[in-house]
């Protein structure tokens, strides 16, 4: 991902304690199948297990410096941290396929959500945590994309997600939430998915959005498709498109691309 993720604050990835998904936990085990109700007015920490894509490290660090030495110490739920998606050495110290949940409730509404890899230790401090077990990942998804609308985190932790009902829900958050500041979130874990999906998804938001800032920010999106496919839709956007503020911001982020089609394109521009 080229694209960093705001507000990063980083700590040491250590194994969590075997058979336990958190370290100073004061935990409350029931089964998944109980999740949706059982939240519908809950208050406090409530987490589960969801599977997430390969060559993703969610973790903390206390510092850069700590991070590069391999020092510091683990995440902890009475702190702020962000989420890192880290490097590939990251990645082979956190191997896995799953990650952990955790959601900080009021009378059932979201006030927390984050995501850390099965590999990151996670201290609670004491927390008391109910613990959900064998959550379907669809489910997982599902409670996540409704609560999109109340914080930006549901959004992240729905495009860590493996499999299609991840990408369905960001697509459909895209282009159908009636908030625009959760369609532009969503458009930007869209352009992380790649694929003619995702682009389309994009391209159809320029178009069709009735919000300029959602527009702007389809356009950022393009610009962080994975392998420089945003190029060539970038280039036809800023061709083709009537609205002048959008031809401006492909401008904008086709000459940060530093691509050979996009300096070609501008040359020939000065050359008429």
């Amino acid at each position: 991902m080229r694209a960093l993720l705001p507000a990063l604050v980083l700590a040491l990835p250590l194994l969590a304690q075997a058979g336990e998904p958190l370290d100073n936990a004061r935990l409350e085990r029931r089964p998944g199948a109980q999740l949706r109700a059982a939240l519908a007015r809950a208050d406090g920490w409530v987490g589960w297990s969801a599977p997430t894509k390969p060559g993703r490290a969610m973790c903390c660090w206390s510092s850069f410096e700590a991070r590069e030495a391999g020092e510091g110490g683990s995440c902890r739920l009475d702190g702020r941290h962000g989420v890192n998606i880290s490097s590939d050495a990251d990645v082979a110290r956190l191997a896995g396929r799953e990650m952990r949940v955790l959601a900080r409730l009021e009378r059932g509404r979201p006030r927390e959500v984050r995501a850390y890899s099965a590999g990151c230790r996670v201290d609670a401090a004491g927390a008391a945590v109910v613990w959900f077990d064998g959550v379907e990942p669809d489910a997982s998804v599902a409670l996540l994309a409704g609560w999109a609308g109340q914080t930006e985190q549901a959004i992240h932790a729905v495009a860590l997600h493996d499999g299609p009902s991840a990408v369905e829900a960001l697509l459909a958050l895209a282009s159908d939430h009636e908030s625009p500041e959760v369609r532009g979130h969503a458009l930007f874990w869209v352009a992380q998915q790649a694929g003619e999906a995702a682009a389309a998804a994009i391209e159809s938001a320029i178009r069709n959005d009735p919000d300029q800032e959602v527009k702007e920010k389809a356009v950022f999106a393009l610009s962080q498709l994975p392998n420089d496919e945003g190029v060539p839709l970038l280039l036809r956007t800023m061709k083709t498109n009537r609205n002048p503020d959008v031809r401006r911001q492909a401008a904008f982020w086709l000459g940060q691309s530093k691509d050979p089609r996009a300096m070609a394109y501008f040359e020939e521009l000065l050359r008429e």
